[in-house]
């Protein structure tokens, strides 16, 4: 038993990702920057080297001159001959590299020197910023909340900036790069930066203007008013007198297993609340005590009196922001990285303080549920609810991998015994319990032991075991026991949710290879197949016709018998590479099942069991599915050599003429057997 219990979570180290987060974000700029550092001596000496050639191929010079030009050339800078200080002896040098374009290429690898170092300087002075005003955040609660916000403008407006800068200066980096390697440049690779970049940067600002529903769905949930739950509201309302606080506009009772208060609008089965709400967990009613469920609704209460609630709802638009700017910019790989490291920078600056005061804040909370109650009846409200929640999860568990006809319902079973046969045994969950966490939406809590510690209460594995199974009237029994109609659309949604999930879970379970799972699997999971579009015969036939017509005219006018030779070999060879793409792409399909993929244009199929991952990559703008092995294996194309293996293989989407991100989710839904 003591196998089932959770492995502890790592510890998140805030400094160490801190600085990796600074250090990443520097990647790309920081290489940028030293190229344009490095251009200009670059050129300066390929400038020198076209003199020396110019000098080597004059029939006017005699030798001796043309070693004593090439020895006048090699004491001139003509990175200063064309700076706006040239010297007036070089005067006529000049005319000649402006005439050339010399002149304006050593003064924009100037410009992008300099707009080099302003991305550097707009990334390091941004991350100085946002650290200083976390260090500031640290002192109040008001000062977080304005210092978040400052950060997080100073943190998006750094991130367009650095987009805005680093678009145009890798474009232009790129075709310097290239012209100085080759002396020729891609206009399909400068054209895939400028468009992706641009598309990029409308999306982040997209984002960031984007206003965001201050909202949340609690599914399988519905309102208590006080006309259906009255002696319920009265308990509440009661509380919130003692406590000095305004009671909640509403109650929200539903199957997740959780208590919280918000001030977030909240979207439920029958409708949408506002206002100060407070939602009440129904299969936990039925397992705490009155009490026990009345210190947790003080604790609840205690954050509307200290303004909890205003910090989620500050924080919450803003971290929604960044959280889906940073999935674009994920995706925009190398040109992406910079801001998104920025955001990652920001994030982790301020979550250490974030988690601090959310501790605190718990903290405040159960004293104001144990100043209703009692300490002890506080602090056995967590244990149970701590055990609770773990028993509830075991038996869902089970009931999800049940094999029989009706699974048990964890809505339905004594929890109690179920604690008594299964968790007793279980020392390790005993030992661990004090180091868990309790879940919320939006917020986060301190583990078990610190808050029992804010209480003042010492609790002992076997005092925890024995408070978890007392018996005692419920506060369900107490408050709604003759109301249980207005939790039967609930309990039955809850029980359709269990069917689904254990459908979902029994696929995740089921082995390919075994009759029994194989038969579930394709049942679940049906072949699917995609149509190729057909090769354009116009496109193929211009091509071979102009290698036709270049093959003919070598052999007119180029009476190079090698040449010639090389480039009929080249055309065969193209001719035949043409025929077997056709042949293989002819009328292929793109076939999906559950136990993997299969391209009529392979060797092979790909078997999901040997997979590690499936994802999409865009690649100047044409989507491909890449699927990721486990170990390296025999490439399936038939044009890559069989005796290579690979650890990816990606399928340009474009061909087949559905949607190309209607193909991916597909698959991977199939991968991750992911049931509709």
């Amino acid at each position: 038993m003591s196998g089932n219990a959770p492995p502890p979570q790592p510890v998140v180290d805030l400094r160490k990702n801190i600085r990796n987060s600074f250090f990443k974000s520097l990647l790309v700029p920081f290489p940028v920057l030293v190229f344009f550092i490095l251009a200009p001596y670059w050129l300066n000496s390929q400038v020198r080297s076209e003199y020396y050639d110019a000098i080597d191929k004059s029939e006017a010079l005699t030798p001796p001159e043309k070693q004593e030009r090439k020895a006048d050339l090699a004491q001139v800078d003509f990175r200063a001959v064309c700076s706006s200080h040239s010297p007036p002896e070089y005067a006529e040098l000049r005319k000649d590299l402006e005439d050339d374009g010399t002149v304006a290429n050593f003064e924009e690898l100037g410009w992008g020197l300099d707009f080099s170092i302003l991305l550097m300087g707009v990334l390091v002075v941004a991350m100085a910023i946002i650290y200083a005003l976390n260090l500031q955040a640290k002192k109040s609660r008001e000062k977080l909340i304005w210092n978040y916000r400052l950060g997080y403008k100073i943190a998006t407006t750094a991130c367009l900036i650095n987009l805005a800068i680093l678009i145009p200066l890798l474009a232009y980096g790129t075709f310097e790069f290239t012209c100085l390697l080759s002396n020729e440049f891609s206009v399909q690779l400068l054209l895939a930066i400028v468009g992706g970049g641009l598309l990029l940067l409308w999306a982040t600002v997209a984002t960031f203007l984007k206003k965001v529903p201050l909202e949340f769905v609690e599914p399988m949930s519905r309102e208590l008013t006080p006309g259906e739950a009255p002696e319920l509201w009265q308990v509440v309302r009661t509380a919130a007198e003692r406590l000095q606080t305004a009671p909640p506009d509403r109650i929200i009772s539903g199957i997740q297993m959780n208590f919280y208060v918000t001030e977030l609008a909240v979207k439920h089965d029958k409708g949408r609340v506002e206002g100060r709400t407070l939602f009440l967990s129904y299969p936990l009613l039925k397992q705490l005590s009155e009490d026990e469920v009345l210190a947790i609704i003080g604790h609840e209460l205690g954050h509307f009196i200290g303004q909890d609630t205003r910090l989620t709802r500050e924080f919450y638009p803003l971290k929604f922001k960044i959280h889906g700017t940073m999935l674009l910019l994920a995706q925009a790989l190398w040109l992406g990285s910079p801001s998104l490291e920025l955001l990652n920078f920001f994030t982790w600056c301020f979550e250490d303080t974030v988690q601090t005061v959310s501790r605190a804040r718990e903290l405040l909370a159960d004293a104001q549920g144990a100043s209703l109650t009692s300490p002890r009846t506080m602090a056995r409200a967590l244990v149970k609810f701590q055990v609770v929640l773990e028993v509830f999860q075991r038996n869902l568990n089970a009931a999800l991998r049940h094999q029989g006809e009706a699974p048990p319902d964890p809505l339905k079973m004594d929890l109690k015994a179920s604690i008594r046969q299964n968790l007793a045994s279980d020392t390790g969950f005993w030992t661990q319990l004090f180091e868990k966490k309790l879940p919320h939406p939006l917020d986060s809590h301190p583990s078990l032991l610190i808050r029992l510690e804010g209480l003042g209460q010492t609790v002992s594995p076997d005092e925890a075991q024995a408070m978890a199974v007392e018996e005692s009237p419920t506060a369900h029994a107490r408050w709604l026991l003759e109301r249980e109609n207005l939790f039967t659309e609930l309990s039955t949604q809850a029980e359709q949710a269990i069917g689904k999930m254990r459908v979902r879970a029994q696929a995740a379970d089921a082995d390919y290879q075994t009759a029994e799972g194989k038969a579930l699997l394709d049942r679940l999971f049906p072949e699917v197949a995609w149509s190729a579009k057909q090769p354009s015969l116009w496109i193929i036939g211009s091509l071979l016709g102009s290698l036709i017509l270049l093959t003919v005219l070598v052999l007119i006018y180029v009476p190079d018998g090698f040449v010639i030779g090389m480039l009929v070999l080249a055309t065969v060879l193209t001719v035949i590479y043409i025929y077997a793409y056709w042949k293989t792409n002819h009328k292929a399909r793109f076939i999906l099942n559950a136990e993997g993929v299969y391209y009529t244009g392979w060797r092979h199929a790909l078997h999901f069991r040997e997979m590690e991952n499936v994802s999409t990559l865009n690649v100047n703008s044409e989507i491909r599915l890449v699927f990721h092995f486990k170990q390296r294996q025999k490439c399936p194309s038939r044009f890559h050599p069989y005796f290579f293996k690979v650890k990816t293989v990606a399928l340009p989407l474009a061909r087949f003429q559905e949607k190309p991100m209607v193909i991916a989710q597909t698959v991977y839904n199939y991968f991750t057997r992911q049931t509709q």
